[in-house]
């Protein structure tokens, strides 16, 4: 046999099996290869992120301590070398080239005019975001507005967050740092950290601007141009403040926060236009308007030091404590019992303390050795430094970052509150089932009836649906 003879070609069905080993190897080998892309991406995008805060606090030291506004590309951008591309991510699917801009700003630090807050009104900057990926993408140079408008026609401005790195975001902060949150977004969780930095500053403190908690509202309602004045409880104010916001935009009238005293209001004066926050869920006079929803909820530091004998049981994690346990904590000892903890409690006149000592909470009034507090950040402040401290607050002030939201056994049944914990399901806003839910009421004072009230202006009407569509509710309060 010749060597020709002994030669014959290559199949079909042999080629077919090499290709298919290839495409199982490129199967495998792809993603490995994939992985450093997109990590470099992830990092090309987070350092963009990180040079757009540290420019926001550029432009804030060379504009009267004012951050930028509504135009915050053009704001930032000659701190930037006037580089457009620095402004587009190249995993934004929305956008189509490198024109786009894919970032957001955050609505919370607008004023009612468009311009940016003024530095001392974001009251702990490492916490707030300023800057993070959002969808959908803007045509340079404009840029998006995350979470509210601040009273400015938002239609061209209005962007979301996106978690287009992995299922994870980039976001930068007031104080110009930067991180990426690997979590995803979920703006019914409190514990989110994009939820946080974008929707939940002015409840927690971290923000004081009522502007930013408003969005865009239709044209001007008539309106009765007299000063206005706040008080209340706490955990109403930003409810308030925005409306308040509303008010001076619609009227032209300036209205007071000096009736704020942390709770309901002791002395009593009269005033004739006035908007006041309840947190007590009894409905009050024709006046007194349903805003929004939330829960009173039972706090501890997130390294409580709590003996389960005392509080409850651990439970996943998790304390876990019943009705009879906080009475005894907070009404049969006194608030203090043999040196193990110590329970905090409101003044007489809070709505917080009036809705605890009802019968289906505390069931009684906390007792003389509760130390008491003068609002809700305060309640939260003093919680989270002492691991044997226990309080309770309003949970749209209950920050997940510092303290820990007890489970509650009721019978045969547990309700867990989300708090850090990511193992339970959300259940706020949407929160039937949390025993202690309530509705929060503004009473509103002054001319009573007709389109100028300050009810059917600022409540009932354009004003509070304006409030709606902004970011207070989007995480903090829920709509009854």
């Amino acid at each position: 046999m010749s060597i020709r003879q002994g030669l014959r070609g290559i199949t079909v069905v042999e080629v077919l099996v090499v290709l298919f080993i290839c495409l199982v190897l490129a199967s495998f080998l792809f993603p490995v290869f994939a992985k450093p892309r997109e990590k470099a991406r992830n990092t090309t995008c987070l350092s963009q992120v990180r040079q757009m805060a540290t420019a926001c606090q550029m432009f804030n030291q060379d504009s009267g301590a004012h951050y930028p506004g509504k135009n915050w590309v053009n704001d930032i951008n000659v701190y930037l070398g006037n580089s457009q591309k620095i402004f587009w991510c190249d995993q934004d699917t929305s956008g189509e080239d490198d024109s786009a801009v894919s970032y957001g700003y955050s609505g919370l630090l607008l004023g009612a005019n468009g311009s940016g807050v003024a530095e001392a009104q974001i009251k702990n900057p490492p916490e707030v975001g300023v800057i993070c990926d959002a969808t959908p993408s803007k045509t340079y140079p404009t840029g998006g507005i995350v979470g509210g408008g601040a009273l400015l026609a938002v239609e061209d401005y209005a962007v979301l967050p996106a978690a287009r790195h992995s299922n994870g975001t980039c976001v930068g902060y007031a104080d110009g740092h930067a991180k990426y949150i690997p979590d995803g977004i979920n703006v019914k969780d409190t514990a989110n950290g994009v939820t946080r930095a974008f929707y939940m500053a002015p409840a927690l403190g971290l923000v004081d601007n009522g502007a930013g908690g408003v969005a865009a509202f239709p044209s001007p309602v008539s309106h009765n141009a007299t000063p206005l004045v706040f008080d209340g409880d706490y955990c109403v104010s930003p409810i308030i403040l925005a409306a308040g916001e509303v008010w001076k935009q619609i009227a032209g009238a300036k209205y007071s926060a000096k009736g704020f005293l942390g709770a309901y209001c002791p002395d009593k004066k009269p005033r004739k236009h006035y908007l006041r926050g309840r947190a007590d869920n009894r409905p009050g006079g024709p006046n007194s308007i349903p805003v929004a929803r939330d829960c009173l909820v039972f706090i501890v530091a997130k390294n409580t030091k709590i003996p389960v004998a005392v509080l409850g049981n651990i439970v996943h994690g998790n304390y876990v404590t019943t009705p009879a346990n906080l009475h005894t904590i907070f009404v049969s000892n006194a608030g203090y019992a043999g040196n193990q903890y110590q329970a905090y409690d409101y003044d007489q006149y809070s709505g917080n303390r009036a809705y605890a000592s009802a019968p289906n909470v505390l069931n009684g009034t906390p007792g003389k050795g509760c130390l008491t507090v003068k609002d809700d950040l305060d309640m939260v402040d003093k919680v989270a430094n002492d691991p044997l401290a226990i309080g309770y607050c309003s949970s749209a002030m209950a920050d997940p970052e510092h303290v820990t939201i007890l489970g509650i056994a009721i019978g045969n049944t547990t309700y867990y509150y989300p708090n850090m914990s990511s193992k339970f399901p959300t259940i706020f806003p949407d929160l039937p089932t949390w025993p202690f839910t309530r509705t929060l009421y503004v009473d509103a004072g002054g001319k009573a009836t007709g389109a100028d009230s300050i009810s059917q202006v600022m409540l009932k009407g354009a004003g509070f649906e304006a409030i709606k569509s902004g970011p207070l509710f989007q995480a903090s309060y829920f709509v009854p």
